[in-house]
């Protein structure tokens, strides 16, 4: 009834739209009491008058409504018909949403006639539709947003000019202000001040006199310092050369006692071969240089003039030759080893050194494996022997461990042993933060 009366006002206001848009509504409402028969024409005369007259949303809607009505009577090749030219029409005038609907019944129809290739081809158009859609919507999204945000930054722009122009009629009034009570101010304080300055004039007489005395007691005071710094820099000069001593003790401990251990073993399994004497006697050469460097600048020239990696592997392979024990050693990464300050070496070959004479003394092991890694700025040693090992809890620490625990501490590192009898020994050593140990050292 309603929509029949819409049609007459329609009329009367020669509205084709809109009397096209309620004749699709009347159809949708016989469709839904079941009069298929009233509903078929009315939709296919509304649908063609709406593509004559240019309302493509109608002609577009009138097609769907067609072909979902020959859907639910089961003529599955008609409404695909129907569709496909619709379809067509839709690409050309850009209905993405008409497509969408149109590929849905289709791929439906299709499926319901077995033909699943041409549904999934139409399921394929389906999704390149869809995302076509969201991709448009989030570009009007988009734009929306942009035109928020300029019209924002635009307010904005106003605001700050507003707030600007208060701000400067603001500072010129208190311009004014203090312009006005500076002079007022200026008026009032001058008499003060002259009678200050008379009282100042009197007062830098009485501190003249005062200065005076100062600077005496002064001169007495630096004189007593002089004296007390004096007696400091003996003190610190004594405690000095104790030591050094104390240092150059150790390292002759570490640094000769290493390269005897080695010969030692070397003469131990000494046959009648010359080449076995060539090397003990190279040894002993690099033993009394060893000992000249230590005198001098305690840096051993060897480092400056040989790859760190090389000299720990040239001193694993004497040992080697000994056959006694069988050294591995693994760097990594070689070359960044090689980098690590001149000092840092010299303390870590040391403790090679005794880490491998007490393993030559006490362990009885067969094979050595020494690790040497460097990550980020954190370096480790891990030095592991396959010997008889000890229990840690009852055995006491000789002059080589302290030795090796305090050049430890010195390269702000810690120490962990891991060692039980029968067993063997693994000994690990870290050095957190090499750049600021070089530093310090």
């Amino acid at each position: 009834m309603y929509y029949n009366e819409a049609v007459k006002l329609s009329k009367s206001l020669d509205d084709e739209e809109v009397l096209l848009t309620i004749r699709l509504e009347i159809a949708k409402l016989k469709e839904a009491q079941g009069d298929f028969d009233g509903a078929f024409p009315e939709y296919e005369k509304t649908r063609n008058e709406a593509k004559e007259k240019g309302f493509d949303a109608i002609y577009f809607e009138g097609s769907l409504l067609v072909a979902r009505l020959y859907y639910k009577q089961g003529f599955y090749d008609i409404a695909v018909l129907g569709l496909s030219t619709a379809y067509i029409n839709a690409i050309d005038s850009d209905n993405l949403q008409f497509q969408r609907e149109s590929l849905i019944l289709q791929s439906r129809s299709f499926q319901q006639q077995g033909d699943f290739e041409n549904a999934y081809a139409s399921m394929t158009q389906l999704f390149r539709v869809i995302n076509e859609i969201n991709t448009k919507q989030q570009q009007a999204i988009i734009k929306e947003l942009e035109v928020q945000y300029e019209t924002l930054e635009k307010e904005k722009e106003i605001n700050s000019l507003e707030e600007d122009k208060l701000l400067k009629e603001a500072q010129l009034s208190r311009q004014k202000t203090i312009k006005n009570a500076f002079l007022i101010g200026f008026l009032i304080i001058l008499i003060p001040i002259i009678a200050l300055l008379f009282v100042y004039y009197q007062k830098l007489q009485t501190q003249s006199e005062l200065s005076k005395k100062q600077e005496e007691i002064n001169t007495q005071k630096v004189k007593s310092l002089i004296q007390e710094q004096e007696l400091n820099l003996i003190k610190a000069s004594i405690e000095g050369q104790d030591e050094e001593r104390k240092r150059i003790a150790q390292e002759l401990h570490d640094s000769i006692g290493g390269n005897l251990a080695g010969i030692k073993l070397q003469l131990s399994s000494l046959a009648k071969g010359s080449e076995a004497l060539k090397t003990i006697n190279n040894q002993i050469d690099e033993t009394y240089q060893l000992v000249r460097d230590i005198s001098h600048t305690l840096i051993p020239k060897k480092f400056q003039q040989n790859a760190f990696t090389d000299l720990v592997q040239q001193f694993a392979n004497s040992i080697s030759k000994t056959n006694a024990v069988q050294v591995a050693f693994y760097p990594h990464p070689k070359e960044t080893i090689n980098n690590i300050d001149e000092k840092i070496q010299v303390e870590l070959f040391k403790i090679l050194q005794e880490l491998m004479t007490n393993t030559l003394k006490h362990a009885k092991a067969k094979n050595v494996d020494i690790h040497l890694n460097l990550i980020g700025d954190e370096l480790s040693l891990l030095f592991e022997d396959n010997g008889i090992g000890f229990n840690t809890l009852e055995k006491e620490t000789g002059i080589g461990l302290k030795n090796i625990t305090s050049r430890i501490q010195k390269l702000k590192g810690t120490l962990h042993i891991d060692s039980s009898e029968n067993r063997g020994t693994v000994i690990a050593i870290e050095i957190p933060d090499l750049k600021k140990t070089v530093h310090e050292l």
